[in-house]
């Protein structure tokens, strides 16, 4: 079943994976890859839950807010399931989701692909190939990039099994049951891991407890509640002030805009005028209608 020749390799061939086994391998390598994401993420909310409470307050985060710590962390648990999964495919042509579907990707022996053949070849130059390709057809045939990325999928209903990766970097897909001890521990090793440091991070952050979480939200309420007569008092005094001029036959509406921003004292100031906000205060002003 494997394309190479009978004197060039020694013992018994081991079976195809399965389409099905695949699949399932693809599908549980996005979700943990997301699982961790989403940890990374909660991690930052937790240790950032002070810049939250101040956001529903009312107030902003100084520094550009608490959207760029949890998009960091997110990378970054990305990144380190990334890593590992490429580790995984280097050393035994595994993902951790192959791991737990017992199948593996191997070269024409029916030895482990290894790195040149599981991750340079079937992962980077492909995926470099495949991208070069889809912005190829896309922006000069006017033709769906992702076109390419189906019929690579639609491959593995041949008789070999085997997507476009897998030509392009001579490797098969076999089963490998006895992997799948090793890739539950593992999972159970990286969980741990991951929620220790997200806990470590919650711990370290600010006690985002139900009360203080209800009081920022009454908190944003109220502001909310007294921004609309601001407004309107302050736009009314800024068209009184413009006298009219005699022969004109109507009066402009007020463009006025209100500008608020919240102070150390989480104290709430409204300017017509953005040139009168301190300038310390300047970043944190937001207009309002």
């Amino acid at each position: 079943m494997y394309g190479y020749a009978e004197e060039e390799c020694s013992g018994a061939r081991p079976e195809l994976a399965s389409r099905l086994s695949r699949a399932l391998a693809a599908i549980a390598d996005g979700a943990l890859g997301a699982l961790f994401v989403v940890v990374g993420v909660l991690a930052a909310l937790a240790w950032g839950s002070d810049a939250l409470m101040l956001v529903l307050g009312g107030g902003s985060v100084r520094g550009g807010g608490a959207l760029p710590v949890v998009l960091a962390c997110a990378v970054v648990a990305g990144l380190v399931f990334t890593l590992y999964q490429w580790m995984g495919l280097a050393t035994r042509g595994q993902t951790l989701g192959k791991r737990l579907l017992g199948i593996q990707i191997v070269d024409d022996c029916g030895a482990p692909a290894g790195f040149m053949r599981a991750l340079l070849l079937r992962v980077w130059v492909f995926s470099i190939v495949l991208g070069a390709a889809e912005l190829l057809l896309s922006g000069v045939l006017g033709i769906a990039g992702a076109v390419l990325g189906i019929a690579n999928l639609l491959f593995i209903f041949g008789a070999e099994r085997r997507c476009l990766h897998d030509y392009l970097s001579g490797t098969w897909v076999r089963e490998a049951p006895g992997s799948r001890a090793g890739a539950v521990v593992a999972l159970v090793a990286f969980g741990l891991i991951a929620f220790a440091l997200a806990g470590a991070l919650a711990k370290s952050g600010a006690d985002l407890s139900v009360d203080k979480l209800r009081a920022a939200v009454e908190q944003r309420e109220r502001l909310q509640a007294t921004d609309r007569p601001i407004v309107e008092s302050v736009k009314a005094a800024a068209e009184a002030a413009r006298a009219p001029k005699p022969l004109s036959l109507s009066t402009p509406k007020s463009t006025q805009t209100i500008y608020r921003y919240v102070d150390e004292s989480n104290v709430v100031h409204y300017f017509d005028d953005p040139a009168n906000i301190p300038a310390k205060y300047r970043a944190r002003a937001k207009p309002i209608e």
